[in-house]
């Protein structure tokens, strides 16, 4: 891959909170949350913007953003956040601070702080934690997280972008060097943020290799491979899948190999791949399925 200094695609969108886009409706539920009581939490998939969106919450003053939290850097971050008295007296910040704290990529420290997180809640600290749908489940399993998440009073779940926030978040970063066209189709092909920010990327670096002065529709056979390896795999059998969730909303992954004598693993891969394509998301408990952002779709 070519990297280019002036590619305005080389950050994702948490590098940039304010110019994040995206998830309007998400982020007004999480910001209508925060004045709620029980612990919120924001789940999705790796690379769909949980972390971009918290973020910018506490770039927007909506509360304290702690990064991959420890220990240290959760009581360091509150710490900034106290009044000056409260520091000199040394209290214990988790006594004293009154804001929401947003946790993100917390997933290998929960069991550590569980306990801390719940002090926290007693005291009626709002708790925001991120997290991806497979890490939750995991920690569910031990009593001492589920203390945690029976907590847990909302669930946001991230599945993509709109149309037309992809529209959007092209049209920001590209400042007109990408056709109408292009948008358009890329905006008709992803909704993942870092799949778009990705293709953006390497198609603008084209752009720039071939000293064109836009990327045009001439240019999307770069990535069109990519999509159609994407489109065919599993084939008849994602299909399958597919029309058992349309026709049995909120199915479970056991059911589904059950009803279409499939191998579980195999209707593992071929859910992950509807879900890339938005065709398949899954519902607020993560354990059930249903048709996505994708519609109908079409036959393979």
């Amino acid at each position: 891959m070519i990297h280019m200094t002036d590619n305005p695609f080389s950050m994702t969108p948490v590098d940039k909170p304010e110019e994040f886009i995206g998830y309007a409706k998400e982020k007004e539920e999480l910001e209508n949350s925060l004045t709620e009581a029980g612990v919120t939490l924001v789940l999705s998939d790796m690379g769909f913007g949980k972390s971009s969106l918290v973020r910018v919450l506490g770039h927007d003053g909506k509360g304290i953003y702690v990064e991959r939290c420890t220990k240290d850097k959760l009581y360091s971050a509150l710490r900034q956040h106290m009044n000056a008295l409260d520091r000199l007296l040394g209290k214990d910040p988790t006594d004293v601070v009154s804001r929401p704290v947003f946790v993100d990529e917390c997933a290998a420290m929960v069991p550590e702080l569980a306990s801390t997180f719940n002090n926290m809640h007693d005291r009626g600290v709002k708790i925001v934690l991120s997290l991806t749908h497979d890490e939750r489940a995991e920690l569910e399993k031990h009593p001492v997280n589920k203390t945690l998440f029976d907590r847990v009073t909302k669930t946001i779940i991230l599945n993509g972008l709109t149309k037309e926030e992809v529209v959007e978040l092209i049209k920001q970063r590209a400042d007109a060097k990408f056709t109408d066209k292009a948008v358009e189709f890329i905006s008709g092909k992803f909704r993942k943020p870092r799949d778009i920010v990705r293709v953006c990327h390497n198609l603008w670096n084209e752009m720039k290799k071939n000293g064109k002065e836009k990327v045009s529709e001439d240019m999307l056979g770069f990535v069109l491979p990519e999509i159609k390896t994407r489109e065919v795999v599993g084939g008849e059998k994602s299909q399958r899948i597919l029309d058992y969730i349309k026709n049995n909303p909120g199915a479970k992954r056991g059911e589904i190999a059950d009803a279409l004598k499939m191998n579980p693993n195999s209707v593992t891969n071929l859910l992950k791949l509807l879900m890339e394509k938005h065709l398949v998301t899954r519902t607020a408990d993560f354990k059930h399925y249903a048709a996505g952002l994708g519609g109908e779709g079409k036959k393979e």
